[in-house]
């Protein structure tokens, strides 16, 4: 006999197939789904009967249909097309859905799909878009500043080195936190210098002076003398310390 298949394409392997000329199967015996026979099972504190089967343990000759060569190349084209068709179906729905905010939103959306890859929350809000999710307006204009800011880091000229030794260069203030260390508690920044290599060290207290507290700090662009100290995973980054001569040059508070 030829090689036979179940319904999922599984091939059977045993002997016993009945047939009637046409159509092929084999019996089986099966039992209760919920207790696998037993008739009772530990979900009641005394053993109760199960509620499935009523304590009979629900035996029964289970009949599975088997199907040749040919048929199951039919069954498993139609699953195919009913698959493609559910998903042509699905995206024609998406798409209409998606009609009314490309009409308004099309170009922000074409612009974060060429920068969603540099940043994170640009690449979850198209994804958002792409699946026809309603955005608030201060989610679109959140995106609208993250794209804008992707679109800027791309197309600035390439990172150069960052300085080593002694040297005075201006930056601006990327973040601020708070580091615990056996000393106490001290404030540090993270600054972009005008060469696009970035250095992290402590604020000094002209700075905080110059701008009222640490909260104020993100934004202000200076000039400063300080040692630096080139990081031995990345040439585009550098430690400094002892930072003086603080020029504050300007301010401008970074858009949420």
């Amino acid at each position: 006999m030829n090689d036979l298949y179940e319904h999922d394409g599984t091939r059977y392997s045993g002997d016993k197939v009945e047939t009637d000329g046409k159509k092929f199967w084999f019996k089986k015996d099966a039992y209760c789904s919920k207790c696998g026979g037993a008739g009772y099972g530990p979900w009641f504190p005394d053993g109760g009967i199960c509620y499935q089967c009523n304590g009979t343990g629900g035996h029964y000759l289970k009949v599975t249909r088997l199907y040749n060569q040919e048929q199951i190349d039919k069954i498993n084209a139609r699953r195919e097309a009913k698959a493609a068709k559910y998903l042509a179906d699905k995206e024609a729905r998406r798409e209409a859905a998606r009609a009314p905010f490309m009409a308004l939103h099309g170009e922000l959306y074409e612009r974060a799909l060429r920068v969603q890859d540099d940043n994170d929350f640009v690449r979850q809000i198209a994804y958002r878009a792409s699946l026809a999710w309603k955005l608030t307006d201060n989610e679109l204009a959140a995106l609208e500043r993250a794209v804008t800011r992707a679109e800027e880091v791309r197309a600035r000229p390439p990172a150069s080195d960052a300085p080593e030794g002694k040297a005075t260069v201006t930056g601006k203030v990327l973040s601020t936190k708070v580091q615990q260390s056996m000393y106490g508690s001290s404030l540090k920044m993270l600054v972009e210098l005008d060469d696009f290599s970035k250095a992290w060290g402590s604020v000094p207290q002209k700075l905080c002076d110059l701008l009222g507290n640490d909260g104020l700090l993100v934004g202000a662009r200076f000039t400063f003398t300080a040692d630096f100290t080139r990081s031995g995973d990345d040439a585009k980054f550098a430690f400094f310390k002892r930072p003086t001569k603080i020029e504050l040059i300007d301010f401008q508070k970074r858009s949420a």
